[in-house]
């Protein structure tokens, strides 16, 4: 066969499934549902291809750090990525994604690193270095369809989707809230009527950003991210899908990395890693939402790549460590007790206990370099650096003591210890929805967590795999911890541990190191490897079900119609905004007080 014809064919496939499932309880039939969403993704997606293109030719900044490592493309794509958020965070505060400033600014920024990325392709030889995450194994065409189904949710309005989410009602509030209102003020600023504008948002910042790209903030349409079509809240919502899809390609890296340190073949072990990450049902609904999760996974997964990468000095690894997880914090604060812990273990495990000041040193300085923007903002804001949190330090701000107590109550879990453990097994009876599972048996994550288990036991059994995967074993040990501790015990906070879990899937899975003299026996594929591949596709069926059961079974009523059909301005001239009566309804769960619209 040639070979040419292996990625027509899974283009093909790519687009068979997103007609299927762009039809799936829908008015129209697939051929509508396919060109919609490719409308959408030639129009939407331009923006956010570029944003991710540029921050992987960024990501050449902090080459001279990584150069000798043999995962020197991943390492650019994940500090590019870190590079990028914190570049629209700086340029967002510095209020040039205001007016007549916002294109030349978010342009110029975007053009600079596609000509970086642009220049590097032309002068690299090689297919590995022409690719930032090399994904040659063919197990990846089993998840074709994962992709399309995230592409598909990507492209529905925001709002629509996700019963787990109440529709998403945390991006209606502050993910596309808050650049909304950024754009309008014509900068980047903590408002005191929004406590999550005081959090760093470098996510955030990376939808003002493609609001500036798209003329949103400009005076002649001043309606930021709904202007024209709406299409501005789609783009952000596939630049998660793409932020989703570097996280899947970052595990699995971190998987090769980690095989090869046993000694391991890696091939098929790291495609198999990635395809847990992208098939788990959580990847599908935080990954087609304008939220930030996968961007602190994503971060961590590159971290921890950086960390085991004993090629490189412990000083390198070291600042290339505090870069990525002071990024990942400025994603997510949370980022510091999920990442920090894995990172700083995996850092201190390869290296000698003599040489430990150097990277911790430097990882700590360059952290706090990569959050500085984010403290000296909030500190002239707020007189406090780290609002709302340190207020008996740094002071409350604009805050009464009943509002510093009315927060502390809403993030705070104030069950026992025996209460926190139970959650992460049992389902809540006490929620107000119903009994649900909150922790790690959710139904969105399936059967990820016991592949999880099963893999870090088969990972600690050899000899030869058995250091990786104590480390990793670790590492997600003290993320579980930091969860159960320290949050109030929610199933999507769990998230962070894939990094870790899925590089152990892979682990246990790699098949024995084949010396050059040794005969290859032909098999079709190995026992543990059709044993993932069978986990990922339970993972699969589990997402496209769980998207079935979306809006009572009509997930896609409103994929044609798009945002604009809520804005009043619809890309289709014969949809007409729908009166208050007629509108639909809100998902199963949803809050009883309407959620702010972006």
């Amino acid at each position: 066969m040639p070979r040419w014809l292996i990625p027509l064919g899974a283009a093909a496939f790519l687009l068979a499934c997103i007609a299927i499932f762009a039809s799936i309880g829908a008015p129209h039939d697939p051929w509508t549902g396919l060109s919609t969403v490719i409308y959408l993704l030639l129009r939407a997606g331009a923006p956010a291809l570029a944003y991710l293109a540029a921050a992987a030719g960024l990501g050449r900044v902090f080459l001279p750090l990584f150069r000798a490592s043999r995962e020197a493309p991943a390492l650019q794509a994940g500090l590019g990525l870190a590079l990028m958020l914190w570049l629209s965070h700086l340029l967002g505060v510095l209020g040039l994604f205001a007016g007549s400033l916002a294109i030349p600014a978010a342009g110029g920024a975007v053009a600079v690193g596609l000509a970086m990325l642009g220049h590097q392709l032309l002068r690299s030889r090689s297919a590995e270095q022409r690719a930032p995450i090399a994904m040659t194994s063919p197990v990846w065409l089993l998840g074709i369809p994962a992709l399309a189904l995230l592409l598909v949710a990507a492209c529905q309005p925001p709002g629509w989707l996700w019963d787990s989410e109440a529709g998403g009602y945390d991006a209606l509030s502050y993910h596309l809230q808050l650049p909304q209102e950024w754009l309008a003020q014509g900068r980047l600023w903590p408002n005191t009527h929004n406590v999550f504008s005081f959090l760093p948002s470098y996510v955030e910042a990376a939808f003002m950003h493609l609001g500036g790209l798209s003329g949103g903030a400009a005076r002649a349409t001043p309606r930021g991210l709904l202007a024209g079509e709406g299409l501005g809240v789609i783009s952000c919502q596939l630049l998660s899908a793409g932020i989703a899809l570097i996280a899947v390609g970052l595990i699995a890296r971190l998987a090769a990395a980690a095989c090869r340190r046993a000694g391991r073949d890696s091939t098929l072990a790291a495609a198999s890693a990635g395809l847990l990450m992208l098939c788990t049902p959580w990847t599908i609904v935080v990954g087609s939402l304008a939220y930030n999760d996968l961007a602190v996974v994503a971060l961590i997964a590159a971290a921890l790549l950086a960390a085991l990468d004993d090629s490189l000095p412990p000083t390198s690894r070291g600042v290339l460590s505090g870069l990525l997880i002071g990024a990942a914090c400025g994603c997510k604060p949370t980022a510091l007790l999920f990442g920090a812990p894995p990172v700083g273990l995996a850092l201190l495990a390869t290296t000698p206990a003599r040489r430990w000041a150097g990277p911790i040193l430097a990882g700590s300085i360059a952290g706090v370099a990569m959050l500085a923007p984010w403290l000296i903002r909030n500190w002239a804001a707020a007189g406090n650096p780290v609002f709302p949190e340190a207020t008996g330090l740094f002071g409350s701000a604009h805050w009464s003591a009943d509002q510093l107590r009315r927060y502390a109550d809403a993030v705070t879990f104030h069950g026992s210890w025996s209460d926190r453990i139970r959650l992460g097994f049992v389902a809540d009876s006490s929620d107000p929805m119903g009994p649900r599972h909150r922790g790690l048996l959710h139904p969105q994550w399936l059967a990820f967590f016991g592949a999880a288990l099963a893999a870090a036991i088969a990972a600690l059994l050899p000899q030869r795999t058995r250091r990786t995967g104590a480390i990793l074993s670790a590492g997600l040990l003290l993320q579980l911890a930091a969860w159960l501790a320290f949050t109030h015990i929610q199933s999507r906070f769990l998230l962070p541990l894939a990094a870790p879990a899925c590089a152990l899937l892979g682990l246990a899975i790699a098949g024995p190191e084949q010396s050059g003299n040794a005969p290859r026996r032909r098999t079709i594929i190995a026992p543990p490897t059709a044993v993932a591949m069978v986990i990922c596709l339970v993972q699969t069926v589990g997402s496209i079900l769980d998207f079935w059961g979306q809006r009572s079974g009509h997930p896609n009523d409103m994929l044609v119609a798009g945002p604009g059909l809520r804005t009043g301005e619809p890309f289709r001239p014969e949809l007409a905004p729908l009166p208050p009566e007629q509108r639909p309804p809100p998902p199963p769960g949803a809050p009883a007080r309407p959620a702010p619209r972006p």
